[in-house]
């Protein structure tokens, strides 16, 4: 994917530290909320990528990516940004990135580190994660207000991949996104669980739909439409929904 420029990117370590982050706890909360991780490669960069062949072919070719551009790294290579940065051990050879090229996915794959590649996000993106911070810590600390009073209450998984849900589908319903829970549950490989706490509905009535929420003898929580509704409530009142 190209740049645009109507998406602004921003540098990861100043991201961080605006948020007073770590590098790595930022990306790592990036991709709870599923965002993307992307590299963007400058005017010094050799800019020189392999595109990754098909499994049925062995070589891989050539790719110049242009000045300015700005690709997103896949999910597997975005983990490994994460854990890099945790240790202090970046590395950029072997990382490979995602991009459209004339309406047909690629996969190049990164092959020496240089001084002209640089780890950026987007913008949105940071927006959201500044919604769910606050001047001590993360969401665990967040400060909820209700209608009646302030009081402290933790993020939980739940309320993170309803965020999560609605920030890529703005407008949905409660119904809608109760429907979207459902589709989830079925899918081989999840669009927005990726921590896979959604477990099954309680029955074939499926009015109530069982999480791994951790707490309890089971470790598991229920959550019915309305109490989805409640939730999704409670998260616009705390602005980190639209």
């Amino acid at each position: 994917m190209k740049n645009s420029e109507k998406i602004k990117y921003i540098d990861l370590r100043d991201a961080a530290e605006n948020l007073a982050l770590s590098q790595h706890h930022l990306v790592r909360e990036l991709l709870k909320l599923g965002s993307m991780i992307w590299i963007r490669f400058d005017d010094i960069s050799s800019r020189m990528v392999k595109i990754v062949p098909p499994r049925s072919h062995q070589k891989f070719i050539d790719y110049r990516i242009n000045p300015g551009d700005i690709h997103c790294l896949t999910l597997d290579s975005s983990k490994r940004i994460e854990r890099m940065l945790e240790k202090s051990e970046l590395v950029f050879e072997g990382l490979r990135l995602e991009i459209d090229f004339g309406g047909y996915p690629l996969t190049l794959q990164i092959v020496e580190d240089d001084p002209g590649m640089h780890i950026v996000v987007n913008q949105k993106d940071l927006d959201l994660i500044s919604k769910l911070t606050n001047k001590t810590g993360f969401t665990n600390e967040i400060n909820i207000k209700t209608n009646e009073t302030t009081h402290e209450k933790s993020l939980d998984r739940m309320d993170q991949l309803l965020i999560l849900i609605i920030k890529f589908n703005p407008g949905w319903t409660s119904g809608e996104v109760w429907h979207e829970l459902g589709r989830e549950t079925i899918r081989r490989n999840r669009k927005y669980d990726k921590e896979n706490i959604l477990l099954n509905f309680r029955d074939n009535k499926k009015d109530t739909l069982l999480w791994n929420s951790g707490r309890g003898k089971y470790k598991q929580s229920s959550l019915g439409l309305n109490t989805l509704r409640n939730r999704i409530t409670e998260l616009r009142k705390a602005g980190l929904i639209e």
